[in-house]
């Protein structure tokens, strides 16, 4: 069994084909959680997870660059657009039982120019500890996915106890998927990559991983009822 941590099956990338994903993944014992990008992104992956009495979970939470949108992206929701930030209504959501994180979250200056750099920039922050706080009052999760670029020498040092796995899906499909759609199945390559790096067996990722999620965001209190 797998846990996809971070991914986004409610994104217009599936419109087409979303159930036959899933079936996929979960098929192969794959669960996944659905990373909330604005309000509208995570409103839908809670009524996606509602769907499944288990394996599918999801996040709320508001991505830095969606406080300024400069462009729709077409394979998330390019029917809403620019959209407020609002806590409040964010924090209804994260009442919801299917809700076991806050996120999308965090600082994101790599697209930030212009004239308005240092506005936006605060705007961000402000944001960020807004959902912080959010966190540190909502029970049932207690953790912030986060992720690095030298993801090798990462692997190679982390402790396999302190490691999730994700996708990103639709984003960024792993070798031997470069190129396609990317999607919470393809999870299992990311595991034989660090099975590889870390000189372990598939299967003791498999186990040591999904146990780390189910303790990070109480997973096994929530399938238990």
């Amino acid at each position: 069994m797998f846990v996809d941590s971070h991914t986004h099956v409610q994104f217009a990338a599936y419109r087409a084909d979303r159930e036959e994903v899933i079936k996929r993944a979960l098929e192969k014992g794959i669960w996944m959680v659905n990373v909330g990008t604005q309000y509208s992104t995570s409103k839908s992956a809670i009524e996606l997870a509602e769907k499944y009495p288990e394996g599918l979970y999801a996040t709320v939470g508001f991505h830095p660059l969606n406080i300024e949108k400069t462009y729709n992206d077409p394979q998330e929701a390019p029917e809403v657009g620019q959209e407020a930030f609002d806590i409040e209504r964010l924090r209804e959501l994260a009442s919801h039982p299917k809700v076991v994180a806050i996120g999308e979250c965090g600082l994101d200056y790599a697209r930030v120019t212009g004239d308005r750099q240092q506005e936006t920039k605060e705007k961000q922050k402000e944001i960020f500890l807004q959902q912080i706080e959010l966190a540190k009052k909502v029970q049932n999760f207690g953790g912030v996915i986060t992720f690095t670029e030298d993801y090798t020498s990462v692997v190679a040092q982390v402790p396999l106890e302190q490691i999730l796995l994700e996708t990103d899906a639709p984003y960024v499909a792993p070798v031997p998927y470069r190129g396609k759609r990317n999607e919470p199945a393809y999870v299992e390559e990311v595991a034989k990559k660090i099975a590889r790096v870390k000189g372990i067996s598939f299967e003791e990722v498999a186990r040591v991983t999904t146990e780390n999620v189910k303790k990070l965001f109480e997973l096994t209190k929530l399938t238990s009822g």
